[in-house]
């Protein structure tokens, strides 16, 4: 439980931020896009950039968090293929 207040917490504090920055950047900005061109808040733009770079940034741990658990996995049963050849040895060693 700790933990996940901890996490959350500086995720608290960077949405805080937006909301103070989008909060004193009231006026109208035009944004230009791929195919088309849009006029909305400062604000909008502040959050819809804040909310994009943070689904970025969840995919990018999220993958390595996934690599890192393949990996583990991985280990973990080279480590009994490996304790089993090692059992077998001596098992062999005994029985000669």
């Amino acid at each position: 439980m700790v933990r996940l207040i901890l996490s959350l917490i500086p995720v608290l504090i960077l949405f805080f931020l937006a909301f103070i920055l989008g909060r004193y950047n009231a006026n109208d900005a035009e944004v230009n896009l791929l195919f088309m061109r849009a006029e909305t808040s400062m604000a909008m733009v502040i959050a819809a950039t804040l909310f994009v770079g943070f689904l970025l940034g969840l995919c990018v741990v999220c993958i390595s968090y996934l690599k890192l658990k393949f990996q583990n996995r991985k280990l973990k049963k080279a480590i009994i293929k490996m304790s089993k050849v090692s059992v077998d040895s001596r098992s062999a060693d005994k029985v000669s």
